[in-house]
């Protein structure tokens, strides 16, 4: 058969385009740079982040630690060593004044982060930003709930298939099977979580409308390869690193900031994804006119 009229033969040919021209688009947006801007962005709102999850965890405690050791296997554990004390801390000094109206400014501080993602997420499309302030704000606002409660929901299933599968939080379970059940749970509904996020995120944020199933590509891609770099990153980390020693006390703050950058990074680059895919289908050549 002719090697051009072989559809077969042109799919690795037009995955190598894909790839060429996403790489393209990476380096024409800038988006190692806007990836630093960003995870500057993360490290100032991360902490706010935490107040309204510590909030939230008063009244799942059990979820929250559940979501804490799904974290320990993805961040260098000097990096959630900083997490979980700031946790600790916050839950102890203001569990009786957690919900009240300085929590709404703790919102707000903390979607700082999540509008930066507007510009980026512009860029990648191509499309200037015509929404106002205050509805790019608005907007943002709505996503830390909602990220802070898909996180606990997340947890607090796995603590409830833990529970029904092996009678209580924590608890080994004597079945094998309700042993390997369990494992995938943990290991799936993370994915799951991050990809649905991820998806809201990539469908509303940029100024361009979007429906779920065009936006799929980029949250699927961005949520595996979170999981792959951070644990990369941990394990390079945890075994080779030594930011302590050149750091200081301020070791564990770097390789936080570090892992901030790979997650914007990976993030960006899911959006790009997404736009090439949908501007590839739009235009028959495929690369993108600039």
């Amino acid at each position: 058969m002719d090697k051009e009229k072989n559809p077969k033969k042109k799919i690795p040919n037009r995955a190598f385009g894909l790839i060429k021209r996403l790489i393209r688009r990476v380096r024409d947006d800038d988006v190692p740079a806007l990836g630093a801007e960003y995870a500057y962005h993360l490290l100032l709102a991360l902490f706010p982040f935490l107040i309204f999850l510590a909030a939230l965890s008063t009244y799942a405690p059990a979820a929250t630690e559940e979501a804490l050791e799904g974290l320990s296997a993805l961040v260098p554990a000097q990096a959630l060593k900083i997490v979980r004390a700031t946790l600790n801390e916050i839950a102890f000094a203001n569990r009786s004044n957690m919900i009240s109206l300085g929590m709404i400014f703790t919102i707000w501080t903390a979607s700082a982060g999540f509008a930066a993602l507007a510009r980026g997420f512009n860029k990648a499309y191509d499309v200037e930003e015509t929404r106002g302030f205050l509805r790019v704000r608005a907007l943002s606002l709505v996503f830390v709930p909602l990220v802070s409660l898909g996180i606990v929901l997340e947890a607090a299933a796995v603590v409830f298939g833990n529970v029904l599968l092996c009678g209580a939080p924590g608890a080994e379970c004597r079945s094998p099977a309700a042993n390997a059940l369990l494992h995938a749970l943990r290991l799936a509904l993370p994915l799951v979580t991050m990809t649905l996020i991820f998806s809201l995120l990539y469908a509303v944020i940029p100024n361009r409308r979007q429906t779920f199933r065009q936006v799929l590509p980029g949250a699927a891609f961005a949520s595996v390869a979170w999981a792959l770099a951070s644990l990369g990153f941990s394990f390079y980390v945890d075994r080779f690193a030594d930011y302590a020693r050149y750091y200081g006390s301020l070791g564990g703050v770097m390789i936080l900031l570090v892992w901030l950058y790979l997650s914007s990074v990976v993030l960006l680059v899911g959006s790009e994804i997404n736009a090439e895919l949908i501007e590839s289908k739009e235009r028959k050549d495929g690369p993108r006119r600039r």
